[in-house]
């Protein structure tokens, strides 16, 4: 009798010390620690191929002062360094009747916003500018999307807050192409080649905005294009 109380008092021990020394070893262990995330960040600048002033109405002889009109795309020389100065290439009218004139955001929420006033158009009218996209931020970018927030004509909104179309054939951003226009407008990437080619810290991209219109348009008309660009890590 006495070995069983004993074997009962052993195993009563034994069991509690168990309990001692899960509770010993259940402790939580809390580890704190700050992941450093990249900042996603670009800066624009922009070119222009037909700055105003245009010729003034009564003023014969200031419609046939520089800059002449492009009669054409024509196409933009630069290297990712900046060096020569950016320029543009290509045909002109003999004669200075339209304008373009564009300006830049890059502290706009969601990305950086561009806003191009094409003045005094009339048909085959070209324009097109030049903007750089350099990466400032801490990691590999890529262009995600460019978004036009609005598009206005004489003053009148026609279409606004909608993405614009990657067309594969002319690598370029074009409005949506079930809808008919009088003028062609396409955002090509002249160093991204595909849409999402990534941008390294501390370099730059470039593309551009080319308009046109084209026969069946209107003389004298006003349009007013805003854009927005869409970046994002470059492994999203």
């Amino acid at each position: 009798m006495k070995k069983i109380v004993l074997v009962c008092l052993a195993l009563v021990l034994a069991l509690g010390g168990l309990g001692i020394g899960y509770a010993m070893w259940s402790d939580t262990v809390s580890v704190v620690t700050t992941v450093q995330t990249g900042t996603v960040k670009v800066a624009l600048s922009q070119y222009d191929n037909d700055l105003p002033p245009h010729g003034v109405p009564g003023d014969t002889l200031s419609y046939f002062q520089p800059p002449f009109d492009p009669s054409e795309f024509g196409q933009w020389t630069f290297d990712l360094d900046r060096t020569p100065v950016i320029q543009w290439e290509g045909t002109r009218y003999g004669k200075n009747v339209a304008s373009t004139n564009s300006t830049f955001n890059n502290e706009a929420a969601g990305g950086p916003t561009a806003s191009i006033i094409i003045d005094n158009a009339y048909p085959s009218y070209y324009s097109s500018t030049l903007f750089d996209v350099r990466n400032i931020g801490t990691i590999p970018v890529k262009l995600k999307s460019v978004k036009l927030i609005q598009l206005s004509r004489n003053g009148v909104p026609v279409a606004w807050d909608q993405d614009l179309t990657w067309d594969a054939e002319y690598y370029a951003f074009v409005l949506d192409p079930s809808q008919t226009w009088d003028f062609k407008f396409m955002i090509t990437s002249e160093s991204f080649g595909e849409p999402l080619t990534q941008i390294e810290p501390g370099k730059v991209g470039f593309f551009d905005v080319d308009f046109h219109l084209e026969q069946g348009g209107e003389q004298n008309t006003q349009f007013d294009f805003v854009i927005q660009l869409v970046f994002c890590n470059w492994n999203e």
